[in-house]
């Protein structure tokens, strides 16, 4: 039966009057296309080829791989990989061996991976060894993606490579294939001198639950920073212990290592509850560790991204959580730059540190990081002081007296504060801007994104992510006011940071 159905169905595909419709589909696009100049509307348009299922598709989709905006060419890669029809997967599959150009090859290596398509999966492998770095890392994702074990080796010998990115990127899938015999490659890279590449060693070290890695990881426990907790959470789920200081670490390797076996992922499960307290917690700090909204980092090298736009004047309804604060007033924006000064006020000066203010633009403290000493941190408390919500109530009841006024400029520009703390403003998603100043970022915001180039939620964080995906920023948010934050949330889970909700 499953036969005959699969016969209909692919008569029915082959047939001419469908055959006809999908052309007709990339027909309208190709006329249409030239007509628009605006990236949201551009985007628009190549998304119309979703329905598109003939493998004319490729050629069109394949030519926007080179868009003079890689946000276009973003969006031509995610409908190819959406599209997955057997005769479109096919002609993707047949493509890739003699494409020449570096670009589309790449994305279509990608399109394998968004699609699942399994039986690309020796077609991505073989592109692990080209000469262009792209392909290589679209070659990467995809293996991972695709949970190809026989790439494990050549994702093993990428790590002796000169490109961070590359390493990475390898890493980050040695981490998804979560096999342990991976263990001791990655545990020879947990001393690299690239603090990226030593956090996605450290990340993979605690998906494959190896014993090699096991030693260099309570090493990195006397490190300064962020990779010293990172460190703590990978011995904390390989081990299933719970040791809360480097010292006692030590003395149980030094007791055990020798012959030490991993728990099983049963055993594990089974030391879970005890655990769960200490886990909710984003690692153990170090005593000189930085406190923002209770949120606790050993981190060195922090950003705080606060909003200012027009609804930071609103008075917040949940007071108990605030009183006796010494606040001026209760508005969001008294609570949110209280709270700002006295994590100011207690930054160690051996961390360094800046500050982002955002409405519909960003405002910048200092161009980069600067050492928090007494200088520094008075400077930035008197700016933080002069702070005010742009366009808030005052001004609304201003321009409504004077029969108009623009109050733009106090909408809420989440996309465009996130990128500018990324770096990564103006730039796409291209993997080589991952280098980074910075490894945390706290992002505190009050309300739903209303201006920027992406005031969907969804889309902010795919994009975020994606951006965030070989920085290796750890991201924490700060909610407050009455509006959906679950994007909010999403984003600190998913860019490994602590989601805290301050109320309405």
């Amino acid at each position: 039966m499953h036969l005959v159905l699969r016969f209909a169905l692919a008569l029915w595909l082959s047939s001419p009057a469908l055959v006809a419709q999908q052309d007709e589909i990339v027909s309208d696009f190709q006329k249409a296309f030239p007509r628009f100049k605006e990236r949201p509307e551009r985007i628009e348009a190549v998304r119309t080829l979703d329905s598109a299922t003939s493998p004319g598709v490729i050629d069109v989709l394949a030519g926007l791989f080179k868009d003079r905006d890689p946000e276009v060419a973003r969006a031509a890669e995610e409908v190819l990989g959406a599209i997955k029809t057997p005769e479109v997967r096919a002609a993707v599959r047949a493509r890739i061996p003699d494409e020449k150009d570096a670009r589309t090859l790449a994305g279509l290596v990608k399109s394998l991976g968004a699609a699942k398509d399994a039986e690309g999966a020796p077609l991505a492998r073989a592109q692990l060894a080209h000469k262009d770095l792209e392909v290589r890392l679209a070659a990467v994702r995809t293996v991972a993606l695709l949970r190809d074990k026989e790439a494990q080796p050549l994702l093993l010998a990428l790590l002796a490579e000169k490109d961070n990115a590359l390493r990475i990127s390898a890493l980050d899938a040695l981490g998804d294939l979560a096999d342990p015999a991976a263990g001791s490659a990655i545990a020879g890279v947990l001393a690299d001198p690239d603090w990226q590449v030593k956090a996605a060693a450290v990340a993979a070290a605690r998906k494959v639950r190896a014993k090699e890695p096991i030693g260099p990881l309570v090493a990195l426990l006397r490190d300064e920073g962020r990779i010293a907790a990172d460190a703590m959470q990978a011995l904390v789920a390989i081990t299933g212990d719970s040791y809360d200081r480097a010292e006692l670490w030590e003395r149980w390797w030094e007791r055990t290592g020798e012959r030490y076996v991993v728990p099983t992922a049963a055993e594990l499960k089974a030391r879970a509850e005890a655990m769960k307290a200490s886990r909710a917690r984003y690692g153990p700090v170090r005593e000189d560790g930085t406190q923002y909204h209770g949120i606790e980092t050993p981190s060195k090298r922090i950003l705080f991204i606060i909003d200012v736009s027009g609804s930071m004047d609103e008075l917040i309804i949940d007071r108990a959580a605030f009183e006796g604060r010494g606040y001026k007033n209760y508005t969001k924006m008294e609570i949110a730059k209280g709270e700002l000064s006295r994590t100011l006020e207690g930054l160690g000066p051996n961390v360094r540190f800046n500050i982002l203010a955002f409405a519909a633009e960003v405002i910048p403290w200092k161009k980069g990081l600067v050492q928090a000493n007494v200088v520094n941190r008075s400077n930035a408390l008197k700016w933080v002081e002069r702070l005010q919500p742009i366009g808030g109530t005052s001004a609304q009841a201003l321009s409504s007296a004077l029969g108009g006024g623009d109050l733009e400029k106090g909408r809420t520009n989440t996309y465009g504060a996130l990128t500018a703390g990324l770096d990564l403003a103006g730039r796409g998603t291209q993997d080589r801007y991952y280098a980074s100043e910075i490894d945390t970022i706290f992002f505190l915001s009050d309300g739903r994104p209303t201006a920027g180039e992406y005031v969907e939620t969804d889309d902010i964080v795919v994009r975020i992510c994606e951006m965030n995906r070989l920085k290796k920023l750890v991201l924490h948010t700060i909610a407050i006011g009455q509006f959906q934050k679950d994007f909010m949330r999403d984003l600190a889970e998913r860019n490994g940071g602590v989601f805290v909700d301050l109320g309405k």
